[in-house]
């Protein structure tokens, strides 16, 4: 572990610092003592979204880590978009949990990005996790369902130009970040003060204006056209042998306990997202927050470090 140099915005009580894993050089916060829980936010964002949490977590008496995920953030950027497959960034995980020397997580707490990350890594690595915390992020065989009715499809249609190389990272540097800037409030059902964005804003230039993070909807397209592919007779089971998808029939069941924490004014997933595939992931509570939109954690932290607590200590 290697310490980092301060570049983030400083949380009470946190360390900040560079793991070395065996395939690329990620930055984490920590803060706290004892049973592991792990953080991996969303994107646009960076660890520092955890900035509520990571304090409540280490007064409760645990060790709490919150990852920048590559191409993120302070943490390594690699080239080319196969890096950035939902497998590779779980796979990331894992090489996070050994670089800190322990044997399991007590839990893996995803948001957004880091939501659908944690369900692979939770379907993949069973014996490296206790628990399970999603925030306001869709399993992937319920999304890809929900895709299939026309108000989700309006919702995710944003995504159709992300995939285009090179036009996303320009939209979002143009005029100093206006566009982040405006996706950013978006997330909040509450007032978003200037000064909360402008980190946002500085770690996106840093990280060449997200094109890692860009580069994780990219690789889920190519994803998607191989499982589109894989219906196409001849070819079909080439695809389905090389990749099949986490929704479908040979996706690996999460029998990790589970909580999702979903804030009700999302504008961006329906509700009915909230609720993972009960075959595939049976042990499952899922709870609600009012008043709240994508950035759950951060609309309601006082709601959302309760929940997470109590979850930790009463499965």
């Amino acid at each position: 572990m290697m310490t980092a140099t301060p570049a983030t915005p400083r949380i009470p009580g946190t360390e900040s610092a560079f793991l070395g894993t065996r395939g690329v050089t990620l930055h984490v916060v920590e803060a706290g003592r004892g049973p592991l829980v792990i953080l991996l936010h969303g994107f646009p964002e960076f660890s520092w979204s955890w900035r509520h949490q990571l304090p409540a977590l280490a007064a409760a008496g645990f060790r709490a880590v919150a990852v920048d995920l590559r191409g993120h953030g302070l943490s390594a950027r690699p080239r080319g978009v196969a890096a950035y497959g939902v497998a590779r960034l779980a796979a990331d995980v894992d090489d996070v949990i050994d670089a800190l020397g322990v044997e399991r997580a007590a839990a893996v707490v995803g948001h957004d990005w880091g939501g659908v990350v944690a369900y692979r890594f939770a379907a993949r690595y069973p014996q490296r996790l206790d628990r399970l915390v999603i925030l306001n992020a869709a399993h992937p065989a319920a999304l890809a369902r929900g895709l299939l009715r026309n108000a989700q499809a309006l919702r995710s249609a944003y995504v159709l130009p992300i995939m285009l190389p090179a036009l996303p990272e320009r939209a979002l540097a143009a005029l100093d970040g206006a566009l982040l800037r405006a996706t950013l409030r978006a997330f909040r059902a509450t007032n978003v003060r200037d000064d909360e964005l402008e980190p946002y804003v500085e770690m996106a230039r840093r990280a060449e204006w997200l094109r890692g993070g860009l580069d994780q909807y990219r690789a889920m397209g190519r994803a998607i056209g191989r499982a589109v592919l894989s219906r196409v007779p001849i070819v079909g089971p080439l695809f389905a042998r090389v990749s099949p998808p986490l929704g479908s029939p040979r996706a690996r069941r999460i029998d990790t306990p589970a909580l999702v924490i979903w804030g009700e004014e999302d504008p961006f997933l329906a509700r009915h997202l909230a609720e993972p595939p009960r075959s595939l992931v049976p042990n499952v509570r899922v709870e609600r927050v009012t008043g709240a939109s994508h950035d759950v954690m951060l609309d309601a932290p006082e709601r959302v470090n309760a929940l997470l607590l109590d979850f930790l200590r009463n499965p």
